[in-house]
Order: structure tokens, then C-alpha cells, then sequence
């Protein structure tokens, strides 16, 4: 049987495959979610005619009720990825009132646009001699007739040469190679054509970029801390720019000193454009390099060594944000231009600290909170908060310190009282400062949602994406918002969002993990594992993956492997005695017992595992117990309560509906 031709379209520098569900621009593919894909699709299915709102919704989501901002939110994301503005609409027009019409043009399967056929080159050659000047007589006639034609161009019989038209047939065929291999150009410019056939160095078309950590160059080892600051400045900055996609530092500092090509990296994070370089610094005088490749052809499209006092270091990060906001035209909005031109001059005594104070910080991020590492990550975490404090000393209006104090022990996990209300002062004093800090707004959020205020939560982090769309955690933490409160749609979208600005986060696993679609999020999951990328807990989450889908001994596999990547002894052993006793009902009803012994020597269990262990078990009446510890402790799990098929087991039971009720989520 003949398989059917695979559909696939093209469009100015894109290829779209519809049977593979790809997406290139410039041969790099362009990952997009599942319901941006589909609109893409549909949008492209019906080039050049309108389509309604009402037709996407049915198209889109047929068996779900959204509102128009879903659409909207998926226009806005496609244009971004195909012409790199939101506002553009060179390619996706918009119907005001009614739709949106695709109106570049597309051609299907490899079909060409139509060039010069044979017979209009002749025709062209019967126009250009028409049009060609008489050639001139011999002046001075012999014929001696004065008043006569002697001297006026005398037309020349057509027979006098029977090859007479050629050169002007190569000439009109000439012109119609050229007007062919400028159509061709126009609808598919490659770097390469451009620069060896026109002799052009076009513009690059990058819409998006990921910064590499920059290469600490100084002699001493210590000021690792130093160029990772550096790097992360410029990240910051360059996320100001509201037209261009910025890949978060979470994503690219495992890129450190890599051996991977540009191209694969850039491949992997979905970007148009790296930015790499080096810093070195002796003394207070600070040197950077700093260099544009274009990531689908490798080539370096711009370079520039910045030099300055340590006093002006961050400085120099907002300069090289804006030349490459120049050399890849993006057009920068008034407010854009201002908060990169506009720099609050730093005590140079508070900068040091501070860059030590996230250096610790980013180590302590590195490090699981288990058993062998719980001494080493509090201490990374201590180290911390205590040179941000230096910071503050030395300069007390130094609004970022204030925000990573924070940010720091939200890190930690649960927080105590005393750290809540640290947190939010510090976040307090960070605002008065700066009201327009968005991680200033977020974090805050983030301290809302864990004392359950939910209707400051959302807005928080509504006003921390208004005011930097790139930031990515803001994203992330707006989707669990919007799940929790039952907006799962909407959560869907911001999760996308979430991951195209940090590949490396795992929301969207999350997202079908509480639509009960276990086998999309044990997909997911399992490449997390092979990643390395999460460490243990990448495991513990594949566990109830695996339990959810009724998959128990991988279940108990996965935990083993997890509690053994912790360092947590006693549990892994008892999972594993359990087993070998009674396979998965041994391993939970051992495991439980495990962690009943744990809290009963003092040390901290988490209240959700062991109430989750046993309404497993189907022990509801230990199970409530352990939920009670948990609302009484407002651990982070208790939002989540409505959402979280963890606690399907329990769900049915009226205690449950008692402990929803007074969680308080609307």
C-alpha cells in the first residue's frame, strides 16, 4: 500500500511538517506546544482567508470552554516566534472583531512559485526589440538628392541577418534568470545565498538568545563568583527587552564549560542566537569580551572588548545588551531604552559581597536538600544571606540585595515564621526602593501563596510578568496559581511559556500529571531521568507517575532508586525489605513505618509522604492524621489539594472535602 505524501508547508524562512507536527525557521527547529502548533497549523491549512474566532474554539478546543485570551495568548506566541514581535503582522493578520487571516504566502510539498516559461522568454525578446532604437544609416548618401532622407536613421530590412534577434532572445533570457533567482531569494534567503550570490550581509534574523557563562580569565580561581555575576547581569539585562525571547540562567549554566558545538546548544534550547565571552579582572579593573553567533550557521556576526573600574562593572553589562539589541534590530521601547541607559551608581564596597552572596546561592541551588548534602547546601545557604546583609551594609539602598535575602529562603523550602517575616521585609524594603523590581513582586507572590492570600498571590505575579514577560520562574509560578484555582487552560499556556524561556523546567510534565494523562508525564519524566538534569528527584517523581498509572512495581523501583540518591539509608532499606516481603504493598506498608520512626525521633518528615503512603495502603484514618499535621504545619503541598491526583485514594471521603474547605482555595 502507497503511504500518503507527508504534508509540509513553507513560508518565508520557515518549513512546517504537519505529519511529524515540526516546526524550522532557517534549518533550527522552533519547539512549540501542542495548541500553538495546532493554531499554527490551522492557520497555515487556510492561508489567505479569515478565520473566526469561533471557528478556532471549535477547531482548537471542542470538547473545553476557554475564553478569547487563550487564542490571543497563542497569536501573540506565534508572531513572537515567527517575526519576533507580538505587534507585527506581517504574517498572522488580525481581523479586528472577528479573527485572524495567515497572510504569508505558503507553498505546499515542495511546490515552487511560478518562474519565466519558454514562451514568455520569447515574448519578452518580441517586446525588447520593439522597443529596441533603429540602428542609423551611413550619413552622407551618395545619392546627392538634397531634401532627401541622407542623414535620417534608416531602418535596416529584417532580412539583412537571420541572426539578427539573437542577442537580445540571450539578453531576455538572462533577465529571466535573474528575475528567477531573485524570487528564489526572496522566498528562501539563506546567509549563504546572500552573501555568495548578491554579495549582501544581511541582517540576522534572531529572535531569541541564550548566554552562555561567561569564562572566568583571571589568574585566580576565586573569582569564579565574579564572571558567574557578570553573566548573570547581562542575562538581566537583555531579559528587558520585551521583543526578544531570553533564555533563563537555570538552562544555560550546565552549559558551563561544555564541549558541546554553538549550534547543537543553541538546538537544544531552541534559540536563534548565542552570546558567549570572557571576563577578567585584576584588581579593580575589569575587562570583557563579548561575542553574537548566529546559531544556524555558526557564524560570529559580532564582537567587542569592554574595559572599566570594578565601580562600573554591571555598567558595562547594560552597554552590551544594547549594541546587540542594535546589531540584531531590535526596536527598543522608550522604557526599554531607559533601564538600559539608566544605572544606579553601586558602592563598589557592596558589589563584591553581593556577587559572593549569589555565587553561594547558585551552589546551594546545585545541591539536592538530602542526607549527605543537608550539612554543605545550609551552609551555602547561610553563607549566603550573610554577604547580602554585607551588601546592604555597605550600601542600604541597594535594592537587589534585599530581593536575594529573600529569594534565598524561599529557596530553603518551608519556611519557619521567623523566615516568612524576614522574607517579606526584606522583599518591603526592596519595593520602596525599587517598585518596579518584578522578582521583587514575585517572590512576594510566593510568600502570599504559602500564607494562603490567594487573591494578592495572583496579582503579584501578574505584576512581576507585566513587568519583565521573560522572566521565567514568574511563569511557572503563575501556573500553578492558575491551576489550583481552577484556570487549568490558562495554566497550560503559562507553562508553555515557562518552557520556552527555561527548557529546563519540567511544569508541563505537571501539567498533564494533573489532568490524570500519566503516560505523557512518565514520558516526560523518564527523560528528566536520562537527563540527569533534576538528580534524584527526577526519580521520586516518576514513583507516582508510575503509581497513578497502576504501573506499582516500577513504582517502587523508582522510589528506591530516589530515597538511595538522597542518602536516606533507613528508607531505602525498608522499601527494599518490604518488597522481598510482600512487593508492593510490603514496600509501602514498610516505608511508612520507616518514616513513623523518623518523626518519632525528632527528626523532620515531610507530612504529605506518609499520608500520601497510606491512603495508598487504604489506612484513611492515618492518612487524615498526617494531612492534619500537614494543614497545621501549612506545608507547601496544602494549596494543591483540589488539583493533585496524589490524592485521589482520599478524595471521596468527607475529611477531605473538611480540609478543602478550610485551606480556603477559590
Amino acid at each position: 500500500m502507497n503511504q500518503p505524501t507527508p504534508v509540509r508547508y513553507r513560508f518565508g524562512e520557515c518549513c512546517l511538517d504537519a505529519g511529524e507536527r515540526r516546526l524550522h525557521r532557517s534549518g533550527v527547529e522552533i519547539a512549540l506546544a501542542p495548541k500553538v502548533f495546532d493554531t499554527l497549523l490551522f492557520l497555515v491549512e487556510n492561508s489567505g482567508h479569515l478565520i473566526e474566532k469561533e471557528e478556532f474554539m471549535r477547531k482548537l478546543w471542542p470538547d473545553t470552554f476557554v475564553g478569547d485570551d487563550a487564542l490571543t495568548r497563542n497569536i501573540s506566541i506565534l508572531r513572537k516566534v515567527l517575526e519576533g514581535s507580538s505587534e507585527a503582522q506581517s504574517v498572522i493578520a488580525t481581523v479586528p472583531k472577528k479573527g485572524y487571516r495567515f497572510v504569508a504566502e505558503v507553498f505546499q510539498n515542495g511546490t515552487q512559485p511560478p518562474e519565466f516559461q519558454t514562451a514568455d522568454l520569447w515574448d519578452i525578446a518580441k517586446a525588447v526589440e520593439e522597443l529596441r532604437p533603429t540602428p542609423v544609416s551611413h550619413l552622407g548618401s551618395s545619392n546627392g538628392n538634397e531634401g532627401s532622407d541622407a542623414g535620417i536613421p534608416q531602418p535596416v530590412p529584417s532580412s539583412s541577418s537571420p541572426w539578427r534577434g539573437l542577442p537580445f532572445i540571450l539578453f531576455a533570457l538572462t533577465l529571466g534568470f535573474l528575475a528567477g533567482l531573485l524570487t528564489f531569494y526572496l522566498l528562501y534567503p539563506t546567509p549563504f545565498f546572500s552573501r555568495h550570490v548578491f554579495g549582501m550581509n544581511p541582517s540576522p534574523s534572531i529572535h531569541s538568545v541564550a548566554v552562555l557563562p561567561l569564562q572566568n580569565l583571571s589568574a585566580d580561581p576565586a573569582q569564579e563568583y565574579f564572571s558567574d555575576g557578570m553573566s548573570d547581569a547581562l542575562i538581566t539585562d537583555l531579559a528587558e527587552i520585551r521583543s526578544l525571547r531570553v533564555i533563563s540562567r537555570t538552562s544555560t549554566i550546565r552549559y558551563k564549560k561544555s564541549d558541546k558545538s554553538l549550534p547543537q546548544i543553541a538546538h537544544e534550547l531552541g534559540v536563534d542566537g548565542i552570546v558567549e565571552g570572557t571576563v577578567q579582572r585584576s584588581g579593580n579593573h575589569v575587562r570583557i569580551n563579548a561575542e553574537l553567533i548566529e546559531a544556524s550557521s555558526d557564524r560570529h556576526l559580532w564582537a567587542k572588548s569592554y574595559e572599566s573600574d570594578l565601580q562600573d562593572a554591571l555598567t558595562l553589562q547594560s552597554e552590551i545588551a544594547r549594541s546587540i539589541a542594535q546589531q540584531i534590530r531590535v526596536k527598543l521601547t522608550p522604557d526599554e531604552e531607559q533601564v538600559l541607559i539608566h544605572t544606579r551608581p553601586v558602592n563598589l564596597s557592596a558589589i563584591e559581597p553581593y556577587l559572593r552572596g549569589r555565587y553561594h546561592l547558585a551552589t546551594a541551588r546545585g545541591m539536592f536538600p538530602n542526607s549527605t548534602s543537608k550539612l554543605g547546601r545550609e551552609a551555602e545557604i547561610q553563607g549566603a544571606i550573610a554577604e547580602f546583609h554585607r551588601a546592604i551594609a555597605e550600601d542600604p539602598n541597594y535594592a537587589p540585595a534585599y530581593v536575594a535575602i529573600a529569594s534565598t529562603l524561599v529557596m530553603k523550602g518551608d519556611l519557619s515564621p521567623s523566615d516568612s517575616r524576614q522574607a517579606e521585609e526584606a522583599l518591603g524594603k526592596a519595593l520602596a526602593i525599587d517598585p518596579d523590581s518584578a522578582e521583587a513582586h514575585m517572590f512576594l507572590g510566593r510568600l502570599y501563596l504559602w500564607e494562603w492570600r490567594w487573591e494578592e498571590t495572583g496579582r503579584e505575579y501578574q505584576r512581576a510578568i507585566e513587568l519583565n514577560p521573560n522572566l521565567a520562574d514568574a511563569h511557572g509560578y503563575y501556573t500553578e496559581y492558575l491551576d489550583l484555582t481552577g484556570h487549568l487552560d490558562q495554566g497550560l499556556r503559562e507553562a508553555e511559556i515557562a518552557k520556552s524561556l527555561d527548557p529546563a523546567s519540567d511544569r508541563i510534565a505537571w501539567e498533564f500529571y494533573i489532568r490524570h494523562q500519566f503516560d505523557r508525564f512518565i514520558e516526560l519524566k523518564r527523560n528528566d531521568v536520562a537527563s540527569h538534569m533534576f538528580g534524584p528527584m527526577a526519580h521520586y517523581d516518576l514513583g507516582y507517575g508510575y503509581d497513578r498509572a497502576g504501573l506499582h512495581d516500577a513504582a517502587i523501583h523508582e522510589w528506591e532508586e530516589a530515597m538511595a540518591g538522597f542518602g536516606f539509608k533507613e528508607q531505602t532499606e525498608a522499601i527494599q525489605r518490604g518488597y522481598a516481603k510482600n512487593r508492593f504493598q510490603g514496600a509501602i506498608r514498610e516505608w511508612a513505618s520507616a518514616l513513623e520512626r523518623l518523626s518519632a525521633s525528632g527528626q523532620t518528615v515531610y507530612p504529605e509522604l506518609p499520608a500520601y503512603l497510606y491512603a495508598v495502603l487504604g489506612d484513611k484514618d492515618r492518612a487524615f492524621a498526617w494531612l492534619e499535621k500537614a494543614y497545621q504545619q501549612k506545608t507547601h503541598g496544602m494549596p494543591f489539594l483540589k488539583e493533585d491526583p496524589t490524592w485521589d485514594d482520599v478524595r471521596s471521603d468527607p475529611r477531605f472535602a473538611d480540609l478543602e474547605r478550610r485551606v480556603g482555595v477559590p
